[in-house]
């Protein structure tokens, strides 16, 4: 019996092997552990599927308030340009009139006019603002006197000798006055006439100027202790080619040249300011400088001068004035009358 079965085991076995049987159910076992496999990374995907669930929900909810934030401060930025682009515009509104060009004569003539003025309320109001005197440091008291329009027209204009300003309280009379010399020290006052003794006593020019207009090609040079008389001048000519207008290595080449033009011109104008001061054996009190700024500096950098030297937006074309009417217009005295 126990032979039977032997064989019979062996029969199963061979019969086994050959059918395949044995390898199905390896390959069985071996899917099975694939799906036990999966379904433990199954559910861990499942798990990492509802944190992703929760963090999106999250994510949602936080857009939201992020766009709710958004909407507001975009709203917010719309108003803030809105105002400060009606604010910009209202001071663009506020233009500074084009001033008057007055000689001394001409400037005395209205301090003579406005010293002959009286007012039975004292609403006369007179101030003098050196260059770097800020309005805002006036006192309130004067300040409220005048509308924001004239304060912010007071504020725009710049000037390297400061300004005098004459005003009447109940506005019949607004004047800005800026003097050739600078206003040293600041004064205001209120009362029945206006104060012009101060402005009238720098006009009196007692002090020595050197005047210096520099143009490429064109200056002048002169120097005067009254105002009225020139003691000593000179007019500088040099040739120097005008600007090109072509491009590549031709216009480099042009500018480089006019570029020494310029430089030897203004070699010439400084020995032309020494010449003057070895005449007159003295500095100026002051340096007056006008035309091209920046070549008027560049004149007075070789000159050891301890003279103070005020910058004034004056560009007189030499050419076209004898050396008296340079003098005269440099001189001059800006009028705003508002």
């Amino acid at each position: 019996m126990n032979e039977k079965h032997r064989v019979l085991n062996n029969i199963a076995s061979f019969i086994g092997r050959y059918s395949g049987k044995e390898k199905l159910e390896e390959e069985m076992k071996r899917l099975q552990s694939d799906i036990s496999e999966l379904k433990v990374d199954n559910n861990r995907l499942n798990v990492q599927l509802e944190k992703c669930k929760e963090i999106q929900r999250n994510a949602v909810s936080s857009k939201q308030i992020a766009e709710e934030a958004l909407n507001k401060a975009e709203a917010r930025i719309t108003t803030l340009t809105e105002q400060l682009q009606l604010q910009t515009t209202e001071e663009e509104n506020i233009s500074i009139p084009s001033p008057a060009s007055l000689n001394l004569h001409e400037i005395r003539q209205i301090l003579s006019i406005l010293s002959s003025m009286h007012s039975v309320k004292h609403t006369f109001i007179s101030m003098y603002l050196p260059q770097n005197y800020k309005i805002e440091d006036v006192d309130r008291g004067f300040l409220q006197h005048f509308s924001d329009n004239r304060k912010q027209i007071m504020e725009k204009l710049r000037s390297f000798t400061g300004m005098v300003i004459f005003h009447d309280i109940d506005n019949l009379i607004f004047e800005i006055i800026i003097p050739p010399l600078p206003i040293t020290k600041h004064h205001f006052s209120v009362d029945d006439k206006f104060n012009v003794d101060e402005l009238s006593q720098i006009l009196k020019l007692e002090s020595s100027v050197l005047i210096l207009i520099v143009h490429a090609g064109e200056s002048f040079v002169g120097y005067t202790e009254d105002g009225e008389h020139l003691i000593a001048s000179q007019i500088i000519r040099s040739s120097v080619k005008a600007k090109h207008t072509k491009g590549g290595f031709s216009q480099r080449r042009f500018e480089r040249l006019r570029d020494e033009d310029i430089a030897h011109h203004v070699e010439k104008v400084c020995v032309a300011i020494v010449e003057i001061f070895e005449d007159i054996g003295k500095e100026p009190d002051y340096v007056l400088i006008g035309g091209d700024i920046q070549l008027a500096r560049a004149a007075l950098e070789n000159v050891d001068l301890k003279s103070n030297v005020i910058e004034h937006s004056i560009d007189i074309h030499i050419g076209k004035n004898n050396p008296d009417t340079i003098l005269l217009k440099s001189l001059a005295c800006r009028r705003y009358k508002l």
